[in-house]
């Protein structure tokens, strides 16, 4: 006889409750740096197997940091940056997802995992890109995931990562959304400034002749 096994339908149902957890948490809020660090903060809590996160922002210069939830993170994306290589970078540049369960193994970054793994003790990754309505071509950057130890992240803790990535693309789409009203704001006022301001014409009125011919010069 088969016996029953809960334990799958309890590890969906455990997503499912994370998962709301996770959209409460990440609202959408005005406060950039803020949401960031509630989005970090909340991996760390609901992934059992991350010990820190990040977020990478692609810029038209370089990569940067932001809330970090502890110096790891921090070394190990810069790190990356230096190296020009890492999960973190093709999450955001090249891939949607990046797992690397053993850095000090891995070929697909020799200068970065092994100076990660050397330098800071890393031993697994999970990297994911972050977008503004899921669009490649609006890629804003990378949600990182450290553990100090190998094979840190389990099938459900990837799920689990995917899902909080996916509750802050609300966040993101209203930050792209919010940075272009507030552009054409500027533009607007920009505008009113130069009529608003532009000397009044010293040439004379022309008024049309009773018989609709061309209009003419005022007396």
């Amino acid at each position: 006889m088969t016996t029953y096994d809960p334990s799958p339908h309890d590890a969906v149902h455990s997503l499912i409750v994370e998962f709301a957890d996770l959209a409460r948490q990440v609202q959408s809020s005005d406060d950039f740096d803020a949401s960031l660090r509630r989005l970090t903060s909340t991996a760390v809590q609901a992934v059992s197997g991350c010990e820190a996160a990040s977020v990478s922002l692609i810029t038209k210069d370089r990569p940067l940091t932001f809330a970090a939830t502890d110096p790891i993170a921090d070394l190990g994306d810069q790190i990356q940056y230096d190296e020009g290589e890492g999960p973190c970078l093709d999450a955001a540049l090249l891939e949607t997802w990046v797992s690397t369960p053993d850095l000090s193994v891995d070929p697909r970054w020799p200068r970065s995992a092994a100076r990660m793994s050397r330098e800071l003790g890393v031993g697994s990754m999970f990297s994911g890109r972050m977008t503004v309505d899921g669009e490649r071509s609006k890629t804003i950057g990378g949600l990182n995931l450290y553990a100090t130890s190998p094979h840190a992240f389990t099938a459900q803790d990837q799920m689990l990562a995917a899902l909080l990535q996916m509750a802050s693309e609300e966040y993101n789409q209203k930050v792209f959304y919010l940075d272009l009203l507030r552009v054409v704001g500027v533009l607007r006022e920009q505008v009113l400034d130069v009529s608003t301001t532009q000397p009044a014409s010293s040439e004379p009125a022309r008024s049309a002749d009773s018989n609709g011919g061309p209009a003419s010069l005022e007396e």
